[in-house]
Formats: structure tokens, sequence, C-alpha cells
């Protein structure tokens, strides 16, 4: 008799222990409502402390405590669910992109599909130049990334990685903007770049249309604008001039000044 294989056999560490624990919470839906559930409870409680009392904070509230009762086991599992994510963020950076795809949660349909983080990490390296990035930081403090589908947040993670590689603190010498049109990808996106200290500004939103129906900054964007104060004031103002790099200057040879020859006369 054949045993058919189970479709994560193979798999270890974090994503294993998230993969089993979102099982064990399926017993009656299934695993892509369960990691949804998952995200709108995390997404609601790394926003809320950085949401102005109001209205909106109360509506932030109010949508993590109707998924969390939704269920007697989430109050206890969803926790033990963020340390592994924030486990796996640190060995793997970009987590849950790839258990977004064991859990059929990527939408085909809209062109969705999973970025290897080899192939993000070869895109960051082959776009991001350290001159450039090195001449922004100097005149400017910082430098500007926009990924316009930013799904998971693969690529602007490469991004930042590679921001770190070269000496420099993504949190506060980076500003990523990331739009994506799927709500589930701004949260997954918001979620990892939260837990991995990047400054990132991402939105719900369509990049072709210009549609946005919600902005939702990362802990270190208020850090980053304590930091920057200024100099960030002056890149709202005029963002097309004032992230141009310093334009390095060629040094001209002196012109020679004519000499007098004090014997011509003479000699002539």
């Amino acid at each position: 008799m054949k045993v058919k294989k189970h479709p994560w056999a193979g798999i270890s560490g974090p994503k294993a222990d998230f993969l089993k624990l979102i099982t064990e919470l399926a017993r009656n839906r299934s695993h892509r409502e369960v990691f949804h559930d998952f995200l709108e409870c995390a997404f609601c409680a790394l926003r809320s402390p950085y949401t102005p009392p109001g209205e909106l904070r109360d509506q932030v509230e109010a949508s993590y405590l109707k998924i969390i009762n939704s269920d007697d086991r989430y109050p206890k599992r969803f926790p033990e669910l963020l340390g592994i994510t924030c486990e796996g963020i640190d060995q793997e950076i970009d987590f849950l992109g790839p258990i977004s795809g064991e859990l059929g949660s990527l939408d085909y349909g809209k062109g969705q599909f999973f970025t290897p983080w080899v192939a993000c990490q070869l895109s960051a390296a082959l776009i991001i130049d350290a001159d450039i990035v090195e001449q922004c930081i100097e005149k400017n403090g910082f430098i500007t990334i926009d990924e316009p589908s930013i799904g998971s947040g693969g690529m602007a993670l490469a991004a930042a990685e590679r921001i770190r590689d070269l000496g420099f603190d993504p949190g506060i010498h980076c500003w990523i903007t990331g739009t994506d049109i799927s709500l589930p990808c701004v949260k997954m996106a918001f979620l990892q770049l939260s837990l991995r200290g990047v400054c990132a500004e991402v939105i719900h939103g369509n990049t072709l249309s210009l549609e946005r129906w919600g902005r939702y900054p990362t802990r270190n964007r208020f850090i980053f604008a304590q930091h920057h104060g200024d100099r960030l004031r002056a890149y709202i103002e005029n963002p097309e001039n004032y992230l141009k790099p310093a334009a390095k200057t060629v040094p001209t040879a002196k012109p020679k000044i004519p000499q007098l020859d004090l014997f011509s006369e003479a000699a002539e």
C-alpha cells in the first residue's frame, strides 16, 4: 500500500511549528481562514499603540476583539503564533510569504505568487547601488524606496537588508513606501517590516489607478520622523529635487597665466 505523503513533509523549524499550530486551529474552519484571522489580530495589535485615541483606535480594537473572541482557543494560541512568526522572521526574513503559499492564501486570479527570498536578495543587490545609497544618505540623511506591489514584503525586506549590509540602519536611513491591492498582503508586509525594525509605510491601494483606502506606518516611521525633523519636512515639500545626490565635481585644470618674456624686445 502506497502511503500518501503529507504536503508539508520535510518542512522544519519555525515554519513547521506555525503550520502545525494552524492545523490544530483549523478543525472547524479552513487553514486559510485561520491564517487570515491571525493576520488581522496581529495587525491590529501592532497598530493600536501608535493609533491616536479616538474613533480610528476604537475601530482597530473592536476588530481585534471580534476576531480573538470568535474562537475560545485564539486568545492562547495566537500569541504563540506571533512568537513563532518573530522567530521565523529572525531566521528567514520573509517568513509569511512562503507560509501564505503553503496555506493556499495567495489569489492566483489577481496574479499573486510567492517570490523566493534568494530572488529578492539578488534583485536588491543588482538594483540598489552602494555609491548612490552613500551619496543620498550623506546629502539627505536617508534614501527612499518605493515598492508598487509589495505582496508579503519580500522585495522591501530584501532592500532593507541590502541597506543594512551597506552599513546603514534601515530603521532611520531608508524610508520604504509599499502599496498593494490585497489587504492580506498589506497585513503581511506591515507585520514583517514592523517586526524587522524597518521604517515603512504600507498602503492599501491601487498603484495603477492611484486609489488609496488605508495607510499603515510601522513603528519606526515615527522614530524616523523624530530623527530627521527638518530634513524630512524638506523632502516632503520637494521630493524630486531633495533626494538627488550631490553631483560629483570634477576638478578642472587651472588656466595657464601667460608669462611675459622680459628679454624678447632686447633679443629682437
